[in-house]
């Protein structure tokens, strides 16, 4: 990142104290500089600096702290402070690297460039064979290169995945390199300026930087590798989720093109992407994402003029409905311009009835299932980003059921079983386990906004996420899905209403009793279950920013563990 230029003459002296100036005002605003540290954790991390190796275990580390009198958490602590500052390499949150730090970066950069340059993996057009690593990385018969353990070659593997580099193909022995790809552009369904289907709408976007980012393809290519169609190319991908495909290309300018029946989900989550990524690898990059103008039919070509992405958000925030093109001279609808965009705080649960009414109305249509499974999608998460703004420190969504008991315990009345659920998206589910609770219409009366809302979310998404639970779960729980609604819909039911005047919009999304039921039922995990097992869900957060807590197996999804090598074979 470029902050500033600088003429000097190292003759003369001119310009060289600007130059330190502005390197000392930099250096100041670098993250971490200035702040205080304990005379233990610098014991610690000097300890740390005198290990000769290019990589040392967490055990050795945890011991050094220990030696140094640092707690567990404190040590957690210090390992990120030291990541975050360049010092070491280390992943703690990932199952498979949690046991490896490595001390020298370029031990590490050293072999990631072996594979880059390596001419089988080029002359495969970026598809590595994994059975080739060993003689990549091990018995290369070069004198002058570095050679590696096998030990360290899974390691070296994942955390390539973790630089975006590459990712492994399906059948689990190749990865693809995402920098070695194809130049040429292959043969594609349609083209950004072709003519649409009858049944097809199309949302477009078009991000202009004052700098091409080197590896933007390549990052974008592996971090959104779950929708890969197989056609990727040095300038572009194309991609493909739910009846939807999707076509990225960098040609001076990156543009997105989504066609779809419903292309709103696939389209929001690309373009968040894309933003994640360039605030992530280039901060401080400036650009400007721009909406091209509406069309008027699916035969007519698209108008060349666009719209500033933040004046159509600031238009829509100020009531203003439409927008003239100064290409086209047409006004064009704000709304439809930004669909596909987050909807605006205020809506967010009212937009969800509406979707909960089209879906009734169009579940049973064939052709359609895919539309309104893709609305749905789009608009929870529109409103598991809301709850993530809200409180990101728990899951959010549940059900309540009745739970079977023995004879002897029914004079004591009902009991009731608070579930979490996963929040993986199309594929929410109950989880093993849960909370029982004497009395539900106390405790529902507590959170009741909160609960209604996510009630809405579970009826949009179970008929959708059924099918594919039932081939995950016991076949009791997936048939009980449906039932567990129809009994907490039952019991708050029985609740009073909420009154309307406490029911005032927020700044994130929710209203202020939703937002109060949320808090609420944070309170309630937290003392039903101080460990915070809460099913065994684990926080993840997706390449599009999204906050999920998702069970065990959806979790592999983001986090696979290390790849499991083929053993060593001799290779020419």
């Amino acid at each position: 990142m470029l902050v500033g230029n600088y003429e000097v003459d190292n003759r003369t002296g001119e310009g060289i104290p600007e130059l330190k100036n502005a390197i000392r005002i930099e250096a100041a605003r670098l993250p971490q500089m200035g702040s205080m540290l304990s005379i233990r954790w610098l014991r610690a991390r000097l300890e740390l600096a005198k290990l000769s190796e290019a990589q040392t275990s967490r055990t050795s580390f945890d011991a050094i702290c220990q030696k140094e009198r640092l707690t567990p958490q404190e040590a957690d602590t210090l390992i990120d402070l030291l990541h975050d500052l360049g010092t070491v390499i280390y992943y703690g949150r990932d199952e498979g690297l949690r046991d490896v730090i490595v001390l020298q970066p370029e031990w590490l950069t050293t072999a990631i460039g072996y594979v880059l340059e390596d001419r089988e993996v080029v002359k495969a057009k970026g598809e590595l064979e994994h059975k080739r690593l060993h003689f990549i990385w091990n018995t290369h018969y070069e004198p002058n290169r570095v050679s590696y353990d096998d030990f360290y070659h899974p390691y070296f593997l994942r955390l390539m995945e973790k630089f975006d580099i590459s990712y492994r193909l399906p059948t689990e022995s190749r990865s693809l390199v995402a920098e070695l790809v194809p130049k040429v552009r292959p043969d594609l369904p349609w083209q950004s300026e072709s003519q649409m289907g009858l049944t097809q709408r199309e949302l477009a976007l078009t991000c202009v930087m004052n700098d091409e980012p080197p590896g933007l393809i390549a990052w974008l290519t592996v971090r959104n590798h779950r929708f890969s169609t197989g056609r990727h190319w040095t300038r572009g991908v194309f991609l493909a989720h739910q009846g939807c495909e999707a076509l990225i290309e960098m040609d001076g300018i990156l543009r997105l093109t989504v066609r779809g029946p419903s292309p709103d989900y696939f389209f929001s989550i690309l373009r968040d992407s894309l933003e994640y990524l360039i605030e992530l690898r280039w901060p401080g990059l400036e650009y400007e994402f721009q909406v091209p103008c509406s069309r008027e039919s699916v035969i007519e070509r698209r108008c060349r003029g666009r719209f500033a992405f933040q004046n159509l958000v600031r238009a829509r925030e100020q009531g203003i409905g439409s927008v003239q093109c100064h290409e086209c001279f047409r006004q064009r609808d704000v709304g439809e311009l930004l669909t596909g965009f987050a909807a605006t705080p205020d809506v967010v649960g009212k937009k969800l009835d509406e979707v909960i009414r089209l879906q009734i109305e169009t579940i049973t249509l064939q052709g359609e299932m895919a539309e309104a499974q893709n609305r749905g999608a789009a608009e929870i998460r529109n409103i598991l980003a809301a709850l993530s703004s809200e409180n990101r420190d728990c899951p959010h969504l549940f059900s309540i059921i009745q739970k079977h008991q023995p004879l002897w315990r029914v004079w004591g009345g009902p009991q009731y079983q608070v579930q979490l659920f996963c929040e993986q998206p199309e594929q929410q589910h109950p989880v093993e386990g849960g909370y029982t609770i004497e009395q539900p219409l106390e405790w529902l009366r507590k959170i009741a906004p909160y609960a209604a809302l996510v009630l809405k979310v579970l009826k949009l998404a179970v008929p959708f996420a059924a099918p594919v639970v039932e081939m995950t779960l016991e076949e009791s729980t997936a048939k009980s899905l449906k039932p567990r609604l129809d009994v907490m819909e039952k019991l708050l039911n029985d609740l009073p209403t909420i009154p309307t005047q406490f029911a005032s919009s927020s700044s994130r999304g929710l209203t202020t009793v939703e937002g109060a039921g949320l808090r609420g039922f944070y309170e309630f995990l937290k003392t039903i279950d101080p460990e915070r097992v809460w099913g065994n869900l684990r926080r993840v957060e997706t390449t599009s920013r999204d906050v999920l807590w998702v069970c065990p197996a959806h979790y592999r999804e983001y986090d696979p563990g290390l790849p499991v090598l083929p053993e060593p074979a001799w290779l020419e």
